[in-house]
């Protein structure tokens, strides 16, 4: 239990976080 601490669980929502970001400017630069 302790391999999934909160500091992998807040990684892993930075992570999550860091995709979406990049869905977003790749979804822009479609519709361009």
């Amino acid at each position: 239990m302790s391999k999934w601490g909160s500091c992998d669980f807040k990684q892993l929502t930075k992570l999550s976080d860091n995709i979406k970001t990049l869905n977003d400017g790749i979804n822009d630069t479609i519709r361009m």
